[in-house]
């Protein structure tokens, strides 16, 4: 986070602290939320999907586009892609015992 808000976003390296730690915050405060109401299991698993597509969103928007800009030849490109499947491969590891909703 920290490189993409200080290379690409230009911010310097203060601001980016701070939106690094707010982001942070939010989660934590999204987490207490969640904690602290009665959310049935069928909200969880709607809460946790659309978090998932959030980051399969991110990579595929804004980091696939960085990374193909410098591929050169098919080898790059297939690296790429394996890489990319083997960063979701944890995420579909979790889900195999998921039983709450």
């Amino acid at each position: 986070d920290f490189l993409i808000l200080t290379r690409y976003a230009g911010l310097t390296t203060a601001k980016a602290c701070f939106v690094n730690f707010t982001s942070g915050l939010s989660v934590t405060l999204g987490g207490i939320v969640v904690l602290a109401t009665n959310t049935s299991d069928a909200t969880t698993g709607i809460i946790l999907a659309i978090a998932g597509g959030a980051y399969i969103n991110i990579s595929v928007a804004e980091t696939v586009p960085r990374i193909d800009s410098h591929i050169t030849g098919k080898v790059d490109r297939l690296l790429m892609l394996t890489f990319f499947i083997v960063g979701c491969i944890p995420i579909g590891l979790i889900l195999l015992k998921h039983e709450h909703c």
